[in-house]
């Protein structure tokens, strides 16, 4: 598999720390990121990751998923509840 430098997203990967998460299609068409470095490291996740440190727990990266009301930005750390509503979607709250 070819990696097209737009697929890039330049984060490391969290578990190898090498390699960085790359944008694949699974075989059902649905979208995950994986480690650039595969089969040698497995790290997978369905959230996009963002290239931005966490605020509140300073983990390396964010990701972004889908809620009900709309996509926010989020920690992927379980023990840290830092969440943003994306700016300038539709759906998403807007500063005032």
């Amino acid at each position: 598999m070819q990696i097209r430098e737009a697929e890039l997203h330049r984060v490391k990967c969290p578990l190898c720390g090498e390699g960085e998460l790359v944008e694949k299609r699974a075989r059902k068409g649905n979208t995950f990121y994986g480690c650039s470095r595969y089969p040698k490291c497995k790290f997978t996740s369905a959230a996009k990751p963002i290239p931005e440190k966490c605020p509140d727990c300073g983990h390396d990266y964010l990701v972004e998923r889908l809620r009900k009301d709309g996509p926010v930005i989020a920690c992927p750390n379980k023990e840290c509840d830092y969440e943003r509503a994306v700016e300038g979607v539709a759906g998403a709250p807007q500063a005032v």
